[in-house]
């Protein structure tokens, strides 16, 4: 603690960490290092040091930042993403640096909410689960509300150090505010399913969507109804015949979602313009057309 009552790291360097040849390989001995909690195996050291293998996640934030963690102050996770960023920097251009302003991506709050879990866990190893509960809150909340999840987190985290340092009240993080989100996310966009809208389920995983496409699975028969250019959409083995492919100059997509197959015949060897049927066809139509204007036309 220092003099303000303040939680402080403590200071190290090479000089603490070889002990000053305390033992017989120059490294300090094991009772004084501080191992994380977060090391892969019993981090012995070797003749040069511990192995860089041993320690899987090494957070690179500035001790200032540590601090301000542990003790529970409002911090800006936009920080955590930065290596190393003094404090004093961001004093000078907290207001002009556009990276401490934008708001985090779901992935990019993943990410620096562990760097910030892994610090408060050196600390308060009984806080581990209630922020996983929280992190899970927050997911929740994103995938719902996609676009204001990182502006609740910043007004939730903000009250909590308000309690903390105010009045001395630790605020309860693994159930959020309920009442604090749907403020913050009141008339927001809704991240909801386009087949059923349901806020649980994405359409790829609805099951209306699965109930619309399972028939055409199983019939070979062409549909009526036309898409969105106006084309009859024609099935074969349960999946749309690609219309570019029956056109006159083909498909040219070189990975098409679509079946490559004939609109009148279904065979897969040729498009509708090349098919054979279809020439029988458009020649008979040709032939009714002319003797149908024969017979309109007096003879002079």
């Amino acid at each position: 603690m220092n003099k303000q009552g303040e939680q402080i790291q403590p200071s190290f360097n090479l000089s603490t960490a070889l002990g000053h040849g305390s033992t017989s390989l120059g490294i300090a001995p094991f009772f004084n290092a501080t191992i994380p909690v977060y090391s892969t195996n019993s981090s012995t050291p070797g003749k040069f040091g511990f192995p860089a293998s041993s320690f899987s996640a090494a957070d690179m934030v500035s001790p200032e930042l540590r601090n301000d963690i542990i003790t529970g102050k409002d911090v800006n996770l936009n920080i955590l993403l930065i290596p190393n960023y003094e404090h004093s920097t961001m004093k000078k251009n907290k207001e002009s640096d556009v990276r401490l302003q934008r708001n985090l991506s779901m992935d990019e709050f993943v990410i620096a909410f562990g760097r910030y879990k892994r610090i408060m866990g050196t600390a308060f190893p009984n806080r581990n689960e209630e922020l996983d509960l929280y992190l899970a809150h927050i997911i929740e909340t994103a995938n719902i509300w996609p676009d204001c999840f990182y502006e609740y987190h910043k007004i939730f985290s903000a009250k909590c150090a308000v309690m903390l340092i105010q009045h001395n009240i630790k605020i309860d993080w693994s159930k959020g505010d309920s009442d604090l989100r749907n403020m913050v996310c009141a008339g927001s966009k809704i991240n909801t399913c386009r087949k059923c809208h349901s806020t649980t389920h994405s359409i790829v995983m609805c099951s209306v969507q699965q109930q619309n496409f399972q028939p055409q699975r199983n019939s070979n028969s062409s549909r009526n109804t036309p898409d969105s250019l106006g084309c009859d959409v024609i099935f074969v083995d349960g999946l749309p015949v690609c219309n570019n492919f029956n056109g006159f100059k083909g498909c040219t997509k070189p990975y098409c979602k679509y079946v490559h197959a004939c609109k009148t015949c279904k065979s897969k060897t040729h498009g509708k313009v090349a098919c054979q049927n279809y020439k029988e066809g458009y020649q008979h139509n040709d032939q009714n057309s002319v003797k149908a204007s024969s017979k309109s036309v007096p003879n002079k």
